[in-house]
């Protein structure tokens, strides 16, 4: 009888056990929902977010190639007229404002620009020559927005 006894409560002492394991991992469980539930809003932020992004670089795309942007082999911009430029033959290329002027630095014939300083386009001299600097397109600047009245 006393075998019977003990193995009831070793029984018992199992199941006691065996009832903490659940509860702990009824804990995790809840704490994964939680986790998982939280990653899937991070997710559909991240979609959503990626969603705007590709719309904005379609966009950027489809006003780029509707830029009447004019090919450097074509023609040069007007001698002392803002351009904006550009370079294609790099990997990242670069749009600048520029004033372009026709000179000959070093004893080679070619073009010349002043970059945008942030103020204002001028002749200052403080120009690069197109040897360290090849731009392979150039546009005219767009009008500047209009007050309202």
């Amino acid at each position: 009888m006393l075998e019977s006894k003990t193995s009831i409560e070793d029984l018992q002492k199992r199941i006691y056990d065996l009832a903490g394991k659940v509860s702990r991992l009824n804990e995790s469980r809840e704490e994964l929902v939680g986790m998982m539930a939280n990653a899937a809003v991070s997710l559909k932020e991240a979609a959503e977010q990626g969603e705007k992004d590709v719309a904005r670089i379609q966009e950027l795309e489809q006003a780029l190639e509707n830029a009447p942007w004019v090919p450097v082999s074509e023609r040069y911009p007007e001698e002392g007229i803002p351009v904006l430029v550009t370079n294609l033959h790099y990997a990242n290329p670069s749009i600048l404002a520029a004033l372009v002027n026709l000179e000959e630095a070093d004893g080679v014939s070619g073009w010349c620009w002043n970059q945008f300083d942030g103020t204002n386009l001028s002749d200052t001299g403080s120009y690069e020559f197109d040897d360290d600097y090849i731009y392979t397109h150039w546009m005219p600047l767009p009008e500047p927005p209009q007050e309202k009245n």
